[in-house]
C-alpha cells in the first residue's frame, strides 16, 4: 500500500531562507493517526510546505484545524500533448538558445512573478523569498536546462523561457515577457518556438502556473494546453 504522505527536508528552501525547512506531500486521505505522526515530525522545522494532491474535505479540515497550516497557492498543471508550430510566426533571428552572462543578467532584470507564493506570503518575502528566482536561474545556467531568449533589434532581452527536455516531454519552468512590451505576441512566439522543437521529436509540452494568474491560464488555454493536474500548497511556520 502506498504511503499516504511523505516528509522530507527541503534543502532548496533551507539554503535560500537560512532556516530549517521540510516538505510534506499528501497522497491519500489522512486520519488522526497520520496527523499525530506528522505533528510530531514537523516540530523540529521552522518552515513547512505541504503539497496536497488529494484534496478532500477530510484532508482540508484536518490539515487546517489540527496542524494549523494555511493555503498559500493553487498550482495548475497544463500539457499540450501534440504541439504543432505555426511556421508563419517562427522567428529564428530573434529567438536564441543562450546562456551568455549578459543575456542572463537581462533575463533576471525583466523577471516578474507577482503571483508567486514566495512573494505573496509576507514572511517568506521578508526572509528573501523573492530571491528564489535569481537562484533558480543561476542554478539552471550550470546544468543542462536551456534558455530560449527573445531579443529585439538592439539585442536586448524582451522575453524568455527556461525549459528542460525529457525523453517524452519539454517542461517549461519559467516564462516571462518584459512588462513594458506585453500583448505584442512575444509569449506566443516563444511557446511556438518550443512547439517547433517538441514536434520534431514527438514530445509534449508541460507548464504550470498559479490559479490566481488569470492572464497565464487564459494564455495557455489559447495556445492549446489542457489542464491535467492541480496541487494545493500550504504553509506553516513554527517561528
Amino acid at each position: 500500500m502506498e504511503n499516504k504522505f511523505e516528509i522530507s527536508k527541503n534543502y532548496w528552501d533551507e539554503e535560500l531562507l537560512k532556516i530549517s525547512c521540510c516538505r510534506i506531500t499528501i497522497k491519500g486521505d489522512l486520519d488522526l493517526k497520520d496527523i499525530k505522526e506528522i505533528s510530531q515530525d514537523i516540530i523540529k522545522y521552522d518552515f513547512i510546505t505541504v503539497v496536497n494532491k488529494k484534496l478532500t474535505i477530510q484532508n482540508s479540515v484536518i490539515l487546517s484545524t489540527i496542524i494549523g497550516i494555511y493555503l498559500a497557492d493553487v498550482n495548475i498543471k497544463y500539457e499540450c500533448k501534440n504541439p504543432t508550430s505555426n511556421k508563419k510566426i517562427l522567428d529564428y533571428k530573434k529567438i536564441v538558445l543562450s546562456k551568455d552572462s549578459n543575456l542572463i543578467s537581462q533575463v533576471k532584470s525583466i523577471s516578474n512573478f507577482e503571483d508567486s507564493r514566495f512573494i505573496n506570503d509576507y514572511r517568506l518575502n521578508a526572509l528573501g523569498g523573492i530571491k528564489v528566482y535569481d537562484k533558480w536561474i543561476d542554478t539552471a545556467v550550470n546544468d543542462d536546462r536551456k534558455f530560449a531568449i527573445y531579443l529585439n533589434d538592439n539585442n536586448e532581452v524582451e522575453g524568455y523561457i527556461l525549459f528542460k527536455e525529457n525523453i517524452n516531454s519539454i517542461i517549461i519552468e519559467l516564462i516571462n515577457v518584459s512588462h513594458s512590451i506585453q500583448n505584442r505576441g512575444i509569449g506566443k512566439k516563444l511557446i511556438n518556438y518550443l512547439y517547433y522543437i517538441a514536434e520534431k521529436d514527438n514530445k509534449s509540452v508541460i507548464v504550470g502556473t498559479q490559479l490566481t494568474n488569470k492572464i497565464a491560464n487564459n494564455f495557455y488555454r489559447k495556445m492549446g494546453f489542457i489542464q491535467t493536474d492541480v496541487s494545493y500548497i500550504y504553509h506553516k511556520w513554527n517561528i
